[in-house]
């Protein structure tokens, strides 16, 4: 997002050095927190870079020449903190009592408004409103948020204005030129919303109008609070230039503390760092995926919730079953074979009434395609959920069969864990994603090679065998240090 406006009105001091301020915030993400979090981006693209000053500018002059650009005067009320014009119904008068001074602010934000009466270029955006509304209609997946109603509303309620699409050098400084223009800098609408295409290698990548193979996004993410901008402006703005849209945009919610928004002023804020010291960055990750709210609502950050997850799930399920399997006391059941401290599980040769092993097996060979379902739904929750239902299983296999018993056969401790033991594994293959570091481990303690551990492998009894280590391959979840109430 191009903040220069808002840095333009810090103290002088800083506003000075608007560029470095960035550059040091921009390596705390991406040196650092991107990194802890072991989140692996294949471009990681800024507005101040040169081959984006070339794909705005070349989407400006595609905009320009195919007529939806124009030069006008822009009268009205404006917040820098939001980044948005508002009508006259849209701002309210606030009186401080202490001070007694009046000002104007944004009715849905609190956030103040200044009046403004500039020449800006503008877009013609109202003459998309009809377009807008087709392809929603037309496309019941294209806008994934539970704030698609809202928007489908204001669309069929509301005329929408001309978009002002640039700001006088005078006031804005740090931007790209408009092309043609060198009082005008480009505005965020233009400026920021085009770097999707510039990560694309547009246009220099592009042949004539034919995408990259990149483009359109199959999925593009954003936030709640930016959803006109991403579903209404840039997909006419894409209209407009005559550039596919993408096939999905999903606005997910916010996270919260105790139901209200974080705020650095009030210091309701999570510092991720400390919170992946504490539980673990896949830890951390599983209950960011896992939580209720997900992309359908608000989320809360608790941490006993997270204990929850922590001890219920990813140690509970997942370590424990591990554990159980590598258990000393299950050595004298396991078939003939070992190796150096390692036994290996070929599947069982023989049918056995072991109860329970039915039930287990229908649900790792459906496993794959309800995940898929759930992903294709961008369900990630469910998804989470179908993984650990069936871990949850293959636990109950182990507990009801004991094979730690002088009474239980060794036919039925071996099926038992094989079938544990293919849970694990195929788990692991699904979990890659979702919590990469304990997948990871959990795929090397069970012998998994690394060319094994695609999709293609998913299947029940696929493979060499399951490798089983005395004592396991390593602690996968350790117990946690403290508890939260």
């Amino acid at each position: 997002m191009n903040m220069a406006q808002k840095y333009n009105v810090l103290p002088k001091q800083l506003a000075n050095l608007p560029i470095n301020f960035v550059d040091l915030s921009l390596i705390d993400f991406e040196c650092q927190l991107a990194k802890t979090a072991n989140i692996h981006h294949h471009d990681f693209i800024r507005t101040t870079e040169p081959r984006h000053h070339l794909a705005a500018q070349h989407l400006w002059n595609t905009l320009s020449e195919n007529g939806h650009i124009y030069k006008g005067k822009y009268t009205g009320w404006y917040s820098v903190s939001d980044e948005t014009y508002y009508s006259t119904n849209q701002v309210q008068k606030i009186l401080d009592p202490i001070t007694g001074i009046e000002t104007m602010t944004s009715i849905e934000t609190n956030k103040t408004v200044e009046w403004i009466e500039e020449e800006n270029y503008m877009f013609r955006l109202s003459k998309f409103q009809p377009a807008l509304i087709e392809w929603l209609e037309t496309n019941p997946t294209a806008l994934i948020s539970s704030q698609r109603s809202d928007i489908m509303n204001q669309l069929k309620s509301q005329d929408l204005s001309d978009l002002s699409i640039s700001r006088p050098t005078s006031r804005l400084s740090w931007g790209i030129p408009v092309p043609g223009d060198p009082h005008q800098i480009m505005y965020v609408w233009l400026d920021a919303l085009s770097n999707y295409l510039t990560a694309t290698g547009y246009p220099t990548s592009w042949s004539g109008k034919t995408e990259s193979g990149i483009w359109p996004a199959d999925v593009h993410v954003i936030g709640k609070d930016i959803i006109k901008f991403h579903a209404i402006y840039w997909p006419a703005i894409l209209m407009a230039a005559g550039i596919k849209l993408p096939k999905h945009i999903i606005a997910h919610g916010h996270w919260k503390i105790d139901s209200e928004k974080m705020s650095k002023s009030i210091g309701n804020v999570v510092d991720p760092f400390e919170a992946i010291e504490e539980w673990g960055v896949d830890g951390v990750r599983y209950y960011l995926m896992r939580a209720p709210g997900s992309l359908w609502g608000d989320s809360d950050w608790a941490p006993n919730r997270l204990d929850e997850h922590y001890r219920k799930d990813l140690l509970g399920q997942l370590g424990n079953l591990l554990a159980r399997i590598s258990a000393p006391k299950l050595w004298n059941k396991l078939p003939p074979g070992r190796r150096s401290g390692a036994s290996i599980l070929f599947p069982p040769s023989y049918q056995t009434q072991l109860q329970g092993s039915d039930l287990l097996q229908k649900l790792l060979r459906g496993l794959p395609n309800e995940l898929d379902d759930h992903m294709n739904s961008f369900e990630i929750p469910k998804a989470l959920k179908s993984i650990f239902d069936v871990l949850a299983g293959a636990n109950r296999l182990i507990q009801d069969t004991a094979p730690w018993h002088d009474s239980t056969s060794p036919e039925d401790a071996h099926q038992a864990l094989h079938l544990s033991a293919e849970t694990l594994r195929i788990s692991g293959i699904l979990l890659q994603p979702f919590i990469p570091s304990k997948a990871a481990q959990l795929l090397d303690s069970l012998g998994v090679s690394l060319e094994h551990r695609s999709w293609a492998y998913l299947g029940l009894g696929l493979g060499t065998g399951s490798v089983v280590r005395e004592g396991g391959g390593g602690l996968l979840f350790p117990q946690l240090l403290r508890s939260h109430k």
